[in-house]
């Protein structure tokens, strides 16, 4: 079996279970502190409408639109807002299952923000693939949505991803915003640990390879650090007591708590700072896009959400 594949049945496995333990947890808590006030139309623009709209061919998704039926293209592109665009970490999926199994990366989230009115994509790029392959994969399918910029909500290595199509690939102009959750600006340990297993040399899972040493922490991120002309932002995820950690991340828990501190199971808590902090959130590195029981991730990006377009 390809690699690759085993990533996804490994993912489809784990998604399932806990999926169901989701299901017979606890009821979320309330969402977090954050400003939770609705968002405004600015003076103005016509209000849009809620219907669903065709999607796009895959691996783009169209979650909602925000445009207004019927309104000639300029009418429509004048008063367009900046669509919202989800990116996934490392070994990322768009979705898994079928039917009422069926569950997204971001878990709950594109349903909750598409209810709120907003318009929300969800690219796919390889899941294990080096930064400069996932970046650009993810560039040609935002230059597919059509928007003049959009806020880009990145997860894990996915904020590596955008962070490299800003400094290499000219893409910061198109981004109105960019908000980090749980991301390895500088790397993380595991990623050293992924390689020890495998070898730093050998052409055997070389892509798999690659994307291990872009996440090492020996790697020189600084080229990434500055994002000039793009408002930046990072939340920290960090669960205030290990019993709230998922018991899949509990030995990396453990490890990364010995080699660099306070951490999110998979990423050092001094890792995932960049741009301006606008808080922690209690939760470890899955419960960050709603595959925790205990954690309201839904409330969480919807607020969040609201804070960004109201920007």
């Amino acid at each position: 079996m390809e690699p690759t594949t085993w990533v996804v049945v490994a993912s489809a496995c784990f998604a399932l279970l806990v999926w169901l333990a989701a299901r017979t947890g606890p009821p979320p808590p309330p969402a977090p502190t954050w400003d939770d006030r609705p968002t405004l139309a600015p003076p103005g623009e016509p209000p849009a409408p809620a219907s669903l709209v065709e999607a796009t061919p895959a691996p783009l998704v169209v979650v909602a639109s925000r445009e207004i039926t019927g309104a000639p293209e300029v009418f429509v592109r004048a008063h367009r807002r900046p669509p919202f665009v989800l990116a996934h970490g490392f070994g990322g999926f768009r979705a898994l299952g079928v039917g009422p199994l069926k569950q997204h990366y971001f878990r709950g989230v594109p349903r909750a923000l598409e209810r709120l009115g907003f318009e929300v994509y969800v690219p796919r790029v390889p899941a294990v693939a080096p930064i400069a392959e996932r970046a650009a994969a993810l560039v040609e399918q935002i230059e597919r949505i059509g928007a003049d910029r959009v806020h880009v909500i990145a997860h894990s290595m996915g904020g590596l991803d955008v962070r490299h199509a800003v400094a290499h690939l000219g893409f910061g102009p198109r981004i109105a915003s960019l908000v980090t959750i749980a991301a390895p600006h500088r790397g993380t340990p595991l990623a050293d640990v992924g390689l020890s297993v495998l070898g730093r040399r050998g052409r055997v899972l070389e892509r798999e390879r690659g994307c291990l040493v872009d996440l090492s922490p020996s790697r020189a991120h600084d080229e990434y650090l500055g994002v000039p002309d793009v408002p930046t932002a990072s939340v920290i995820a960090r669960p205030s007591r290990a019993v709230t950690v998922m018991p899949p991340l509990l030995p990396s828990y453990a490890l990364l708590s010995r080699l660099a501190g306070p951490n999110d199971g998979v990423v050092p808590a001094s890792s995932q700072r960049f741009g301006k902090v606008l808080g922690e959130i209690d939760t470890d590195h899955w419960g960050s896009v709603g595959w925790a029981p205990g954690f309201d991730a839904a409330g969480f990006y919807l607020a969040l959400a609201r804070t960004i377009a109201r920007a």
